[in-house]
């Protein structure tokens, strides 16, 4: 079994045949909801506790598993954090680069396939601007979309570069940059670019 802290609210466990034979259990049953699976993800999180020192607490907790292969299972579990912490936490401090405008096009076609993803309240808090040759997307407040942007803010650092602590950026996009979209900046590049991909 190994593990690998991500962030501090994401770790990443893979289980390798060996593993999952140790614990009596098949690939199908780590990815069924059964109750072998859910023993074996509360024995991992214990483990990952010791090993990480990823304390769980009372928070929610995202378990995506997947297997790659007959040999191996990954999960990846998220700390889903409190409404009030992550509002504190994100408020002016979410800011994503794109060194291109197709690059931002790229991550809202990606997120459109999103399902579970309401991409109609999620957009609301995120604007646009174009300063110095490059697209910042910022969040303007987290709103109810909070526990989700722990988990997708992986999903944006394939696409973008993440420079919400970088020195004054904010300050400097409000003085020089140009809005691109003031609000909804997500769903309306959805709406009136992701049609020609």
């Amino acid at each position: 079994m190994k593990f690998e802290k991500l962030t501090d609210i994401k770790i990443r466990i893979i289980l390798s045949l060996k593993d999952m034979e140790t614990n009596n259990i098949s690939v199908e049953d780590v990815l069924s909801n059964s109750a072998d699976s859910q023993k074996l993800i509360e024995s991992i999180i214990i483990k990952a506790e010791k090993k990480l020192g990823f304390k769980t607490g009372d928070s929610q907790l995202l378990v995506e598993a997947i297997a790659p292969s007959n040999k191996e299972c990954i999960f990846t579990i998220t700390k889903l954090l409190d409404e009030n912490i992550c509002a504190r936490k994100y408020k002016n401090s979410f800011i994503f680069k794109f060194e291109k405008f197709d690059d931002f096009i790229s991550l809202c076609a990606f997120l459109k396939n999103f399902s579970y993803l309401n991409l109609k309240s999620f957009s609301k808090n995120f604007s646009l601007i174009f300063y110095n040759n490059t697209y910042y997307l910022r969040l303007i407040e987290p709103g109810n979309s909070c526990m989700i942007i722990d988990y997708i803010k992986s999903l944006f650092e394939e696409f973008g570069k993440d420079v919400s602590y970088s020195a004054g950026i904010d300050g400097v996009l409000n003085e020089y940059g140009k809005v691109v979209f003031e609000k909804n900046a997500i769903l309306k590049c959805i709406n009136s670019f992701t049609k020609k991909i």
